[in-house]
């Protein structure tokens, strides 16, 4: 991304689109076709990636070749206009920002199945078990939101528990959902829930701190 001595002037491309944009013949027609050629480069590259898992389903993937776009642009007037030295660096975390996005649903998800051993003694899972379910599942919603190097930990954890569970309830699907996500605390809920039923178990909200 950065000027090299190759290129003093920065992209080409940019820089030229800048003087025919609105000058109609071949020049500005090469432009166009060579800038939904990189575009469209960036959309199967999207698209690449969601299929391979590295990033998650549903992503637009024409919008983030489009944001990609966008901070390649504000790089590049940053850099050659303004001349600022953080330019580099606000491109870099721009794009870590938007590929956070992409990898991350927001949601966390697995199975278990109970025993015996978890039981407290009136014959049913102890009511720590779904805690200690729970708690990770919304912390690990909310860890790829994080920037490089930033943690978090559990602020308040807050268990509703609506149904008894035993072996007889079969496996167990933890889950956890990022409803807010802020600077300093991130919100999420839990839910615990009967996999071959779907019946709600156990529920709760809680506030995650993040660590800077």
């Amino acid at each position: 991304m950065g000027v090299v001595p190759s290129l003093p002037g920065g992209c080409a491309l940019i820089a030229a689109s800048t003087e025919l944009d609105d000058w109609l013949g071949p020049a500005r027609d090469y432009l166009v076709r060579a800038r939904r050629g990189l575009l469209d480069l960036l959309v199967g590259t999207v698209r690449s990636a969601t299929e391979e898992g590295q990033f998650r389903p549903g992503v637009d993937s024409a919008r983030l070749a489009y944001e990609f776009w966008g901070a390649m642009l504000g790089y590049h007037h940053a850099s050659r206009l303004v001349r600022d030295p953080h330019a580099s660096e606000r491109v870099h975390r721009a794009f870590e920002s938007l590929g956070r996005v992409a990898r991350a649903a927001g949601v966390v998800t697995f199975s278990v199945d109970r025993a015996e051993k978890h039981y407290n003694p009136i014959g049913m899972v102890h009511g720590g078990a779904a805690a200690t379910l729970l708690d990770p599942v919304m912390g690990g919603a909310g860890r790829p939101l994080l920037p490089a190097g930033v943690g978090c930990r559990t602020f308040d954890l807050d268990i509703r528990y609506v149904k008894p569970i035993t072996v007889a309830t079969g496996t167990i699907v933890a889950s956890g959902t990022v409803l807010h996500h802020g600077r300093r605390t991130a919100t999420a809920k839990g839910r615990f829930g009967a996999a071959d039923t779907g019946a709600l178990l156990a529920h709760s909200p809680s506030t995650r701190l993040v660590l800077s």
